[in-house]
């Protein structure tokens, strides 16, 4: 699963230019959406929409500061996707940027 990926960016989807084999292998074998949209344009609150299943204003991150919030009642506790499919067998790893605010 990736998120904020523009349409176009894979071979599988008719990009001549870009060489994508393993994303490519996942859309013929997995689920590809050819009009999807994301709850919101900045990262942090469409990761956090992705990860939890709920809606920006439901997960109370509004801008990337807040997905390292850990003095909001209920945003370092909500159960993730992640954790979800983690608890019930499978092997979940994350690539990718975090917007911390330590290096």
């Amino acid at each position: 699963m990736t998120d904020q990926q523009r349409f176009d960016a894979l071979s599988y989807a008719g990009n001549t230019i870009l060489k994508t084999p393993n994303m490519d292998r996942i859309a013929k074998e997995g689920v590809w959406f050819k009009n999807a949209h994301t709850q919101c344009a900045v990262c942090a609150p469409a990761r956090a929409s992705m990860f939890t299943g709920r809606t920006v204003e439901n997960t109370r991150v509004i801008n990337n500061d807040a997905a390292y919030d850990t003095k909001t009642p209920g945003i370092m506790t909500m159960k993730t996707y992640d954790e979800i499919l983690a608890d019930n067998g499978y092997t979940c790893e994350y690539y990718g940027k975090w917007h911390s605010p330590v290096a």
